[in-house]
């Protein structure tokens, strides 16, 4: 295990924890679970910065760890935003063929994402924002955005969002038309 860590581990992290959980048990461990303080109404603000990506990039992590840790030092007051990086087993998402499905960046096995939280009447909404866009342009290192719709910051454009094939966005407007004729379903990011 350390072996395969080994480049995380060179990142000399504050800290390090190891331990085996159940999935019910996961939200609550990163302190985003129901009764997380970033979940309590009125607490704060939170601003999501996702990145979809087929594989970490070490060097992505190193930079994105130090403009982090370099932002907290600037304004403590965003302490409690934090910085994801999951990664799931896409097996039986890969066994369906991609032409099938309307589901943007299915090759994506990597999910990143900046979290800044801001705690409440502080006026740092603008800040916790440049710095987000920031480490999501880290994330990105150089290459084509893709926002998982669930975390979207809401400035990413439909190709982000949907895919950046022009079929898929038209096979998802075909469906929105389909299937909310009345324009009822708006979501985040909605499809014209």
């Amino acid at each position: 295990m350390k072996r395969i860590f080994a480049p995380l581990y060179a990142l000399e992290p504050i800290v390090n924890k190891i331990e085996t959980i159940s999935w019910l048990e996961a939200s609550e461990s990163i302190n985003w679970g129901f009764t997380a303080f970033s979940n309590k109404k009125g607490f704060a603000h939170i601003l999501r910065f996702p990145v979809g990506t087929k594989t970490f990039s070490y060097r992505a992590m190193k930079n994105t760890y130090d403009r982090f840790a370099a932002a907290l030092e600037a304004q403590p007051a965003l302490a409690f935003s934090f910085v994801i990086w999951e990664a799931y087993s896409t097996q039986a998402v890969k066994a369906v063929p991609d032409e099938a499905t309307a589901v943007a960046d299915r090759a994506d096995d990597m999910l990143s994402a900046a979290m800044m939280i801001c705690p409440p009447g502080l006026g740092l909404e603008g800040e916790a924002e440049k710095v987000g866009k920031e480490l999501r342009a880290t994330l990105v290192d150089g290459g084509e955005l893709h926002a998982y719709i669930n975390y979207a910051h809401g400035d990413e454009s439909l190709k982000e969002v949907y895919g950046h094939q022009a079929w898929r966005l038209e096979k998802l407007r075909k469906l929105k038309k389909q299937y909310d004729p009345e324009q009822r379903f708006g979501f985040y990011s909605p499809i014209d």
